[in-house]
């Protein structure tokens, strides 16, 4: 459960990073694909997290 908190704030500061930071098409692409994994892992470590 506080790893599963963990990464989503970790996800959640990335995410306000990208939104923050002034970044090149090509950087702005590469951060929405890392939080678009983070997501997956989120969504991934919690559907385990109910079976377990």
């Amino acid at each position: 459960m506080l790893s599963q908190f963990a990464h989503q704030s970790v996800y959640h500061a990335l995410e306000l990073w990208c939104l923050v930071e002034e970044w090149s098409d090509h950087q702005l692409a590469v951060c929405n694909r890392i939080t678009d994994e983070m997501r997956l892992t989120i969504l991934f470590l919690r559907a385990t997290s109910f079976v377990a």
